[in-house]
Parts: C-alpha cells; sequence; structure tokens
C-alpha cells in the first residue's frame, strides 16, 4: 500500500486537484481509496 498526503491554503485547488489524481490512477487500474479531514 502506497500513500500520500496534500496539505495547502484554503481554496488552493486541493480537493480538485485529488479528484484529478484518483480519476487518472482508476482509468489506469489502481484500487483507489481517499479520506477527506479538515480541521
Amino acid at each position: 500500500m502506497k500513500a500520500f498526503s496534500v496539505f495547502g491554503v484554503t481554496q488552493s485547488g486541493k480537493t480538485t486537484t485529488i479528484e484529478n489524481i484518483i480519476a487518472e490512477l482508476k482509468k489506469r487500474g489502481y484500487s483507489i481509496g481517499s479520506v477527506k479531514y479538515s480541521l
């Protein structure tokens, strides 16, 4: 299992970036899981 995190300021496009990465990895046949957490 490999994991990575994305951090950044509010409204910087983190969620959009992750959604695009997930879509691409799924197209390539990867099994994907994600967790969204904010403080």
